[in-house]
């Protein structure tokens, strides 16, 4: 079941191309429900049965492929099972009218459970190659001329990144002979910390472009603002792509931890990654910019949270994983229905959200509140959790930091929904009304209940301590008061253009990775 899991929506999408499209719209429904009823089903066996799922092909042991399913891969599934659902009612009306779309999203969504299912390094790598390209002609789909640019700079960039993967790879099957990641883990308990260096730095350069972590992390706002590109592609990039990836990071980095512990690198990383996406996004005007930013900022944070190796920190950073998927699909959503109704991406010229479009208005700010980490709201319990787990002083301050940077630039964003808009707006459609709608409920149903949904999670209790809990709430009100009363001494009205920190080229990237390669390489050698 595992096997056709992967297989039979690739089959189905080729077949797209060939039936009528009325037949191909609601056929690729039936694959995405049926797909996240299978992710349920997975969930359960693995959350309730305890069970750990294995399906070996092409060979005995540990010379065939593996597929392997255990309560981490089952809980991505449904992440992305689910957010397909809704990215499919959200693009019903607009997009769904092309069937050569419609193939290519589905396979995007099998190559993405295929990563997080695979136990295979090599197989791993191909599907990671294949999806960059397949993300790529979803950039580049409109054929207009930025968007072309961007989608190159996608495909050249993450390419790069995987060369890098694949000579790793390379030098860890020199050296065991094997590529299956449990086989992996116990050779690498029994060698030398040191020795791994090399094939661990190659590795984990790639990975963390795809993560899209500092000073690697430029292509990520050529693909996810590109102006060309379908909104339902800037979601599932921002929402999902990069979660797969940082997935990846969490398992190479419980491959490599018994003989190498570089936690304190990408916890500085981390921290520094999270900063540089907040500056950044702070001067830009660009409402999918903006938001393209703060993908940076909290991948930062949560690699962050997992870096501190605390139970707390690394459940809230897990979290906060999904928690951003939602937040950040609802507002990405939102902000295409805004460009499509106000024919511009200036957050300047975009007002009178609330009073013109209610449910899309209100569902802005439930994710608005989430990842800022606001009161009642999802953001606010996985970032809890995170601070919680931060054993000292300083560690907290910066997380607070953090949180404000994200609530400042967050109030530049909130500006669109008050005032009265400058003209008359078309009323948005009923799908996409609804999965805004839900999305928004989400985000405010997993900050309510967020210490059971985590239960329901992982099976462990993580008792939310009320006293700190309201000590966090009225730190955020405080923030939100001071961050308010800077935008509006020092940011608000400041017509200066915003310096364009995304424009390099190739060249200067390709240095910056091999940069990053040696000073990660280095790093090992000191700690």
């Amino acid at each position: 079941m595992l096997y056709l899991f992967v297989l039979a929506p690739i089959l189905i999408a080729c077949s797209f191309l060939l039936l009528p499209q009325r037949i191909v719209r609601w056929t690729s429904l039936v694959v995405y429900i049926g797909m996240f009823g299978f992710s349920l089903h997975l969930f359960s066996l693995t959350r309730f049965s305890g069970q750990v799922l294995t399906v070996t092909t092409g060979g005995p042991g540990i010379l065939g492929i593996t597929l392997y399913c255990d309560l981490m891969a089952s809980i991505y599934l449904v992440l992305i099972s689910f957010m397909f659902v809704c990215f499919h009612f959200y693009s019903a009306i607009r997009d769904r009218a092309l069937k050569m779309f419609s193939v290519f999203l589905t396979i995007l969504q099998t190559l993405l459970i295929l990563i997080v299912l695979s136990r295979d390094l090599f197989n791993i790598f191909v599907a990671l190659e294949v999806s960059t390209i397949v993300c790529s002609i979803l950039i580049m789909f409109k054929k207009e001329s930025r968007s072309i640019y961007d989608g190159l700079f996608y495909l050249m960039t993450n390419t790069l990144g995987m060369f890098f993967i694949l000579m790793g790879i390379g030098f860890l099957y020199r050296q065991y002979g094997v590529l299956d990641i449990t086989e992996l883990t116990r050779l690498i308990a029994e060698t030398p910390g040191k020795s791994l260096l090399l094939p661990y730095s190659f590795i984990m350069t790639g990975v963390c472009m795809k993560c899209a972590l500092f000073p690697l992390h430029i292509w990520l706002p050529h693909a996810h603002g590109t102006p060309g590109a379908p909104t339902v592609v800037s979601a599932v990039l921002s929402g999902l792509n990069v979660k797969i990836s940082l997935f990846l990071f969490i398992r190479m980095r419980a491959m490599f931890l018994p003989a190498l512990d570089m936690d304190a690198f990408f916890l500085f990383l981390g921290v520094i990654t999270a900063f540089a996406g907040i500056l950044m996004a702070i001067r830009q005007k660009d409402i999918k910019l903006i938001l393209a930013y703060h993908t940076v900022s909290q991948m930062g944070l949560i690699v962050f949270g997992l870096s501190l190796d605390n139970a707390f920190a690394t459940a809230g950073a897990t979290l906060h994983t999904i928690n951003h998927a939602l937040f950040k699909s609802l507002l990405f959503l939102a902000s295409g229905i805004l460009i499509s109704k106000y024919g511009t991406r200036d957050v300047r010229h975009i007002r009178g959200v609330l009073r013109a479009f209610p449910l899309v208005g209100f569902a802005m700010i439930s994710g608005i509140l989430g990842i800022t980490g606001a009161p009642l709201f999802n953001g606010s319990i996985s970032k809890y959790f995170m601070q919680s787990g931060a054993e000292r002083f300083w560690i907290e301050g910066l997380f607070i930091l953090i949180n404000f940077g994200t609530i400042l630039s967050f109030v530049k964003f909130g500006q669109v929904l008050f005032g009265t808009p400058d003209r008359e707006l078309t009323p948005n459609d009923l799908s996409s009304n609804a999965i805004l709608s839900l999305l928004g409920i989400l985000c405010l149903l997993t900050g309510v209940l967020g210490s059971p949904f985590l239960y329901l999670l992982f099976g462990e209790h993580f008792r939310i301590e009320p006293p700190e809990y309201l000590f966090k709430v009225a730190l955020w009100g405080v923030s939100f008061v001071v961050a308010r009363w800077i935008y509006l001494r020092h940011i608000h009205g400041d017509a200066r253009p915003a310096r364009f920190f995304s424009d390099v080229s190739f060249n200067q990237m390709g240095m910056r990775t091999v940069g990053f390669f040696v000073i990660l390489f280095l790093a090992g050698r000191l700690l």
